[in-house]
């Protein structure tokens, strides 16, 4: 239904011999980490090793480097992948909610021996709402309104949260956005953001002038309510609040890979007739 085949054991054409593992053995194993909630490789790597199912499942196994470096590769497919099945828990309707939270990939004390980390993306910030300081990036998700993930996009840890809707004008994505004050366009870049498909709707602070209807308002934080409640079940249930990855390619990886579990574990949920938000049938099927 994707479009995806493997061909020589490549889900991604790329030149070469067929690999000794294949790559949807890659995704898979790269999945059933989220899904189980494995924040560390190293970790995950100890597991495989010690389990007889897995290792009877999977008898041809990568070092932890490899294993990451060929995950790095998929990247394009998992992008692929978690916006099929995003649109297919919603049916591609074009109505979004925006919101950042930081992400961190290192402790603050530690960004000061490695000030390229993450090729120079992973960045000191603050996170008003949390009340507290980080080193990562501040990652911007669009929600679709029954939970799923459309699209997520990385900015240094530093940046406000407006400069994730400017970025916005790089994708192909269109719809209407609902997000907080932070998200409050300048009247040239809501031009521009008309212009690429992109409609903002944003809740408005008591001591503007221009303040919105009251239905207006109210369905604004009906979906910002929701958006809270799939931030908190994200950084639950597949560590989204931190990705320890020095190389941005991997971190990349892993970020989609977190997207696409998030997006599979409800999709299959609904599919089954099982609680949408629930973890439970992974874990006793892993």
């Amino acid at each position: 239904q994707v479009g995806v085949s493997a061909r020589q054991g490549k889900l991604i054409p790329r030149r070469g011999p067929a690999p000794e593992v294949d790559d949807r053995e890659i995704l898979c194993l790269a999945l059933v980490q989220e899904l189980m909630g494995f924040a560390s490789d190293n970790q995950f790597q100890l597991w495989l090793a010690t389990n007889p199912t897995m290792t009877a499942l999977f008898p041809r196994r990568l070092s932890r480097q490899n294993f990451a470096d060929r995950r790095a590769l998929l990247q394009p497919l998992l992008e692929r992948l978690s916006s099929f099945f995003s649109t297919a828990l919603e049916g591609g309707h074009p109505l979004f909610v925006i919101d950042s939270h930081p992400v961190d990939v290192c402790r603050p004390a530690r960004q000061a021996n490695t000030p390229g980390r993450l090729g120079g993306l992973a960045a000191v910030g603050r996170c008003p709402a949390l009340r507290r300081w980080f080193c990562g990036v501040r990652e911007h998700i669009l929600l679709t309104p029954r939970g799923g993930i459309a699209f997520v996009l990385q900015l240094p840890g530093n940046r406000h949260d407006v400069q994730g809707l400017y970025a916005l004008l790089k994708t192909t994505l269109c719809g209407l956005l609902l997000g907080d004050t932070a998200y409050q366009p300048s009247p040239s870049a809501r031009k521009e953001l008309a212009q690429k498909g992109l409609q903002v709707l944003v809740s408005t602070d008591p001591r503007w002038h221009f303040q919105n209807p009251l239905e207006v308002a109210a369905w604004i934080d009906a979906y910002r309510h929701l958006l809270d409640r799939q931030f908190s079940l994200f950084n639950q249930h597949f560590h989204g609040d931190r990705t320890l990855c020095r190389s941005p390619r991997h971190h990349y990886a892993r970020r989609w890979c977190k997207v696409l579990a998030f997006n599979l574990s409800r999709f299959l949920n609904r599919t089954h007739g099982w609680p949408t938000e629930s973890m439970v049938h992974f874990h006793m099927a892993a």
